[in-house]
């Protein structure tokens, strides 16, 4: 099964429920937690991004500050570099972004989206004992 076909086989699997809600929520801020794939493909210096990497899952685009919603973000830091933000940018950042990296730093989120998925589909990797100790 592929990806594509596993994320749509568990958005109809009966662990999908509430928790996709959370997901929701938190997959720009998935973009943010590998600030350095997001450098990368922007081809920028890091410390140019300008966001705090260990606040990530707490950005929300319902806060009333605009300096923590992740789209707001996201677009700010395409912007540094006159690129828009798009999906296929966050396609290409989602390529680069080892997934080590994304569940440490989005164990709510991220982390637990890839233990929904490995247990509804029985799949077992390596990225299952990813901590942030490696």
């Amino acid at each position: 099964m592929t990806a594509m076909e596993n994320s749509i086989a568990w958005q109809n699997s009966s662990a999908a429920g509430n928790e996709r809600v959370r997901f929701v929520e938190s997959i720009e801020a998935w973009t943010l937690g590998d600030p350095e794939s997001l450098a990368a493909e922007l081809v920028l210096d890091i410390s140019l991004l300008g966001y705090s990497v260990g606040k990530v899952e707490e950005y929300k685009e319902s806060s009333g500050k605009v300096e923590h919603r992740p789209k707001a973000i996201l677009r700010h830091c395409a912007n540094l570099v006159n690129r828009e933000d798009t999906v296929e940018l966050r396609e290409a950042v989602a390529a680069r972004s080892d997934p080590h990296v994304l569940k440490d730093r989005c164990p709510v989120g991220f982390g637990a989206f890839v233990n929904i998925l490995q247990s509804e589909f029985g799949i077992q990797d390596e990225v299952a004992g990813a901590s942030s100790e490696e």
